[in-house]
């Protein structure tokens, strides 16, 4: 199974840290948990990043294929630098 980079980084860039494991397979991205064990939709901007991130993801990934980075550090803070960007430019 491969890492899920959007929502890794995703989780980086809210976390405000590199997480030091990864994540893997489908991730659904909520709102905060009701009392009734439901959950709230997400805000619009937190949604906005989220949209945001996947999009950079997506086109990294691709560069990467034309591109391969350096190592997989590289490829990391490469890719940590556009979403801490696109968190930003949306937040």
């Amino acid at each position: 199974m491969r890492s899920n980079l959007g929502a890794w980084s995703l989780a980086c860039a809210w976390r405000g840290l590199e997480l030091p494991y990864a994540l893997y397979g489908v991730v659904v991205v909520t709102g905060p948990r009701l009392g009734d064990g439901g959950v709230a939709p997400l805000e619009d901007l937190l949604a906005q990043q989220v949209h945001a991130v996947a999009q950079t993801v997506r086109e990294t990934v691709e560069e990467w294929r034309r591109r391969p980075p350096a190592s997989g550090d590289a490829a990391a803070q490469e890719l940590l630098a556009y979403v801490r960007r696109d968190v930003l430019a949306t937040g």
